[in-house]
C-alpha cells in the first residue's frame, strides 16, 4: 500500500513540474501549432502580433505550407501586420515649371517676382492591388479631386495635366506647396496616403553699379563728380556689389567714354563687392586705362554692366560719373607760429629744439560749389581729422587748435610740434552732390643755429665777462641770415642786482696776472655774468645744460655718474594644476519601461498559477502523509487484533495441571498432537 502512495505522489509532482516548465517556456499569447485543416480562435490577452496569410507553415520533417484559417478577437489596441499582398502602395511626384502643357522637371524652381508657374502632380500605383478611388489636394489650390473614381491597376501612372487640371499661379514671393494624395483599394477596403512638396523661390538678381572719379592716386575714389582745372587728370573706378540673393558668374562691361568693352567670368555671391581700378583692370580682360590724362572739357561718362547667373538670369544696370572744369576748387595755406592762441604767419621758421610750433590752416573756396564735408591729413606726423562745415564759394575757413576743439570737437592736433618739420598737409572738401576738391600745403620749421663766439680786441660786446679784471670780451659773429642776438641780464632772486662793468679799450693783448681771490669775496658782477652766459648757452644748445651755480668756477673734476641701480631679481612662479585622476564613466542602468495593464495582468496570472501550484503541492503532501498514516494504522490494527484473538482462545481439555513443586518430574514429553492454531 505504501508503494502505491509513493508512486502516486511522485507522479503528481512530476506532472506539476512539467506543466510549470511548459508555462514558463511558452510565450504569452502565442498559439501552439495545430494540424492542417484546423480552425483556431486566438484571443490575445496582453500583446500579440498576428500575421494574416492564406498559408501557414507547419514545423516537421519535411516542412510544408498548408491552409490555415485564423480568427482574431483583440481585447485592446494591438499592432496588426498585414500581408504585403493585401497592402496598397503608391507614389506621388510634385513638379513645377513655366509651361502649361507639360509637367515640369524639377520640384524646386527659382524665378523672378510676378512670374507665372504651373504645378503638376504625377500619381503612380506601386502596389499589388488596384486603386479605384482618389482624393487629391494641396496647400495652394485646396481640394483638386474629391473621391474621384478612376481605376489604376498595379503599375499605372497618371498626372494632373493629363487629367485636365491646369494649376497656374503668379509668384510674388517664395512659396512652399505640399500636395496629398489618398487612394483607396476597394477590393480589400484599404487606403494609402502619400505627400510631395514643391518650392518656388523668388530671386532678386540685382547689382549696385557705381562709377566714381577723383584725382590720380591709389585705391578707388568715392565721389561720382570731380572738378579740376583744365589739363588735369581724372581717375575712374568701377564698383560692382551683388545686392540680390543669387550669385552672378558672368559679367560684361561697356564704357564708350573709356573705350572699354570686356566680358569676363567671376563668382560674385550675394553681398560680395568687386572693385575695378587701373591696378587690377587687366585681370578682368580690360586693356584700356581708367585714368584720363589732360582733360580739356566737361565729361559725363556712362558705363553699362550686364550680369548673368548660372541659371541664365540676367540683369543690366548703368552708372555715370561727371568731370567738370573749374567748378569746384579750394586753396589751402599752412602757416607756423609759436603762440598757441593766435594764427602764425610764417611758412618757414627757425626755432630752438625745445620750442613748440603751432599750425594754422587757411582754407579758401575758390570754386562755385559749396562744400559741407572736410578732412585733413598729414601722414608724416600722424595728424588727421574730419568735420562738417558749410563753406560757400569765396568763403574762408581758418583752423587752429582752439577752433578744432571748440567748434568741431576734435583734439589739439595742430601743436605743439617740435622741429624739424617738413611735411605736406593734404586737405579734401566734398559735398552731398559728389563734388570733390583737394589741395595740399607745406610749411617748414627748422632748428635755429647756435652762434659762434670769436674774441675781438677792439669791439665792445654786450656779453658779460667772466672775470673782474679787464680782459678781452668775446664777440658774437653773426652768421647770415641769422641776426645777432641781444641778451638781457636779469638776475634770479635772491642774487642782488649786478653792477655793469666798465669796458676799456685795449690796444694790445696782454695776459692778465691773476691774483688770489677768496671764494667768499666774489663780486656780484662776476656771479651775474657767469649766470647770464650759462643761460645763453643753455638756450642755444640742443643738449641739456646744468643750472648755474654761484661762486667762481671750480676746477674740480667731473664726478662720475652714479651707477645705475640694478633691477631687483624677479621670481616667476608658474602654478600648474595637479593632474586629476582619471574618472571612470558612470554607467547608468537602462530604465525599465513602465508596464502596461496587460503586462500587469499577465504577471498576476503567473503569480496566481505559481501560488496555486505550491498550495496544491503542500496540500497533496499533507494528504499523502495522512493517507499513509491511516493505511499504516489499519494494517497494524489488523495484526494486533489477530494476535489478541489467539490469546483469548481457551486451552484444550486434555491438558494436565502441572505442579511446580514437583521437582522430581522432568520436562514434559513432546505431544505429537500439537494444535494447528499454535505456532
Amino acid at each position: 500500500m505504501n508503494r502505491y502512495a509513493l508512486l502516486l505522489f511522485a507522479g503528481g509532482s512530476l506532472l506539476f513540474l512539467l506543466l510549470a516548465a511548459c508555462q514558463a517556456l511558452s510565450p504569452l499569447g502565442t498559439s501552439q501549432p495545430r494540424q492542417a485543416g484546423t480552425n483556431e480562435t486566438v484571443t490575445p490577452t496582453v500583446s500579440q502580433t498576428v500575421t494574416v496569410s492564406p498559408t501557414a507553415t507547419v514545423t516537421g520533417t519535411p516542412t510544408a505550407a498548408v491552409p490555415l484559417t485564423v480568427t482574431v478577437t483583440p481585447t485592446g489596441p494591438l499592432p496588426l501586420v498585414e500581408s504585403p499582398a493585401l497592402t496598397p502602395t503608391a507614389r506621388l511626384t510634385a513638379t513645377v515649371g513655366t509651361s502649361p502643357t507639360a509637367c515640369g522637371s524639377r520640384s524646386r524652381l527659382r524665378v523672378r517676382a510676378n512670374t507665372v508657374v504651373y504645378y503638376c502632380y504625377t500619381l503612380e500605383n506601386t502596389g499589388p492591388i488596384s486603386l479605384t478611388r482618389h482624393s487629391l489636394s494641396d496647400v495652394r489650390f485646396g481640394t483638386l479631386w474629391a473621391d474621384r473614381i478612376y481605376p489604376m491597376p498595379p503599375g499605372a501612372v497618371t498626372d494632373t495635366v493629363a487629367g485636365g487640371l491646369v494649376l497656374s499661379h503668379t509668384i510674388t514671393g517664395s512659396l512652399v506647396n505640399t500636395a496629398t494624395w489618398i487612394a483607396v483599394a476597394t477590393a480589400v477596403s484599404r487606403s494609402v496616403a502619400v505627400s510631395a512638396t514643391t518650392l518656388v523661390a523668388v530671386i532678386t538678381p540685382t547689382v549696385a553699379f557705381t562709377k566714381s572719379v577723383g584725382p590720380p592716386g591709389e585705391g578707388c575714389p568715392e565721389a561720382t563728380a570731380y572738378a579740376l582745372l583744365a589739363g588735369g587728370d581724372a581717375r575712374f573706378c568701377l564698383t560692382l556689389q551683388n545686392t540680390g540673393n543669387v550669385t552672378f558668374s558672368r559679367h560684361a562691361l561697356y564704357d564708350p567714354g573709356l573705350g572699354i568693352e570686356a566680358t569676363f567670368t567671376h563668382t560674385l555671391p550675394p553681398g560680395a563687392r568687386l572693385l575695378i581700378t587701373d591696378g587690377n583692370a587687366s585681370q578682368y580682360q580690360i586693356t584700356q586705362p581708367l585714368t584720363v590724362r589732360g582733360v580739356q572739357t566737361d565729361v559725363i561718362n556712362v558705363a553699362i554692366y550686364t550680369g548673368t547667373t548660372p541659371g541664365g538670369v540676367t540683369t543690366t544696370v548703368t552708372a555715370s560719373a561727371t568731370v567738370a572744369l573749374g567748378q569746384a576748387a579750394i586753396a589751402v595755406t599752412k602757416t607756423l607760429g609759436t603762440d598757441p592762441a593766435s594764427c602764425g604767419t610764417a611758412t618757414a621758421l627757425e626755432v630752438g629744439p625745445t620750442t613748440g610750433v603751432y599750425y594754422c590752416l587757411t582754407v579758401v573756396n575758390q570754386g562755385v560749389v559749396t562744400f559741407t564735408h572736410h578732412a585733413f591729413r598729414e601722414q608724416e606726423l600722424n595728424i588727421q581729422g574730419a568735420f562738417t562745415h558749410t563753406l560757400a564759394p569765396g568763403q574762408v575757413l581758418t583752423l587752429t587748435n582752439e577752433v578744432l576743439v571748440n567748434r568741431f570737437g576734435l583734439p589739439r592736433v595742430f601743436g605743439p610740434l617740435y622741429p624739424p618739420i617738413n611735411s605736406v598737409m593734404r586737405y579734401t572738401a566734398t559735398n552731398p552732390a559728389g563734388y570733390v576738391a583737394t589741395a595740399t600745403a607745406l610749411a617748414v620749421a627748422n632748428v635755429a643755429g647756435i652762434p659762434t663766439a670769436t674774441p675781438t680786441p677792439t669791439s665792445r660786446s654786450s656779453f658779460p665777462t667772466n672775470t673782474p679784471f679787464p680782459t678781452a670780451t668775446p664777440t658774437n659773429t653773426p652768421v647770415p641770415p641769422t641776426p645777432i642776438p641781444t641778451f638781457t641780464f636779469t638776475p634770479a632772486p635772491p642774487t642782488p642786482t649786478p653792477t655793469p662793468t666798465r669796458s676799456y679799450a685795449i690796444s694790445s693783448l696782454a695776459t692778465p696776472t691773476p691774483r688770489p681771490v677768496s671764494p667768499l669775496e666774489v663780486p656780484a658782477v662776476d656771479v651775474a655774468a657767469t649766470q647770464a652766459a650759462l643761460l645763453t648757452v643753455q638756450a642755444q644748445s640742443p643738449l641739456p645744460t646744468p643750472p648755474p651755480t654761484e661762486g667762481p668756477p671750480a676746477a674740480a673734476p667731473i664726478a662720475p655718474a652714479p651707477e645705475a641701480a640694478r633691477p631687483a631679481p624677479t621670481v616667476v612662479i608658474v602654478v600648474t594644476s595637479p593632474p586629476l585622476p582619471t574618472q571612470r564613466p558612470v554607467v547608468y542602468p537602462t530604465p525599465t519601461p513602465t508596464p502596461d495593464y496587460l503586462l500587469l495582468a499577465a504577471r498576476v496570472i503567473d503569480a496566481a498559477v505559481a501560488t496555486a501550484g505550491w498550495i496544491w503541492f503542500l496540500v497533496g503532501t499533507l494528504i499523502f502523509f495522512a493517507a499513509a498514516g491511516i493505511m499504516a494504522g489499519l494494517s497494524f490494527r489488523q495484526q494486533e487484533a489477530h494476535r489478541f484473538d489467539l490469546l483469548e482462545a481457551a486451552p484444550p481439555e486434555d491438558e494436565e495441571e502441572w505442579d511446580a513443586d514437583d521437582e522430581d518430574m522432568g520436562p514434559p514429553e513432546m505431544d505429537d498432537n500439537w494444535p494447528a492454531s499454535l505456532p
